[in-house]
């Protein structure tokens, strides 16, 4: 049997200044559009959208548009590449799903120093 896995992060000394992707330190909450079969009772639909923050440079968004530049698609630039991550929360409320999708992301989901999220709960 192994160890326990320990989580050797660390944050940086201006962690404290720098937004955690909470509401009111530039991450945004959205209620969306229903999708099909989302929730079933008890459990609501969460999306998380992860994206680097606009002083982080974007490597791979800068490829995709100089690759799409190539294919004759010039009129496109500022390209960013973020990642969705969508998931189940055993929740009564949106609020409850809300608070549930914030831990997640600002545990694992992402990385608070250069990344930020928005949460869209979304209705059944």
């Amino acid at each position: 049997m192994t160890p326990a896995a320990t989580d050797t992060r660390q944050e940086p000394a201006d962690a404290a200044a720098a937004p955690r992707g909470e509401p009111g330190a530039g991450a945004t909450v959205v209620v969306a559009p229903p999708l099909a079969g989302a929730a079933t009772a008890g459990r609501m639909r969460v999306r998380v959208h992860v994206r680097l923050k606009d002083a982080v440079h974007d490597p791979a968004g800068a490829a995709v548009e100089r690759s799409l530049a190539e294919l004759g698609h010039d009129s496109i630039s500022g390209l960013r590449i973020g990642r969705l991550v969508e998931f189940e929360v055993a929740a009564q409320r949106p609020a409850e799903a809300q608070l549930a999708a914030e831990a997640a992301a600002r545990e694992l989901l992402a990385n608070e120093v250069l990344e930020t999220w928005d949460i869209e709960v979304l209705p059944d």
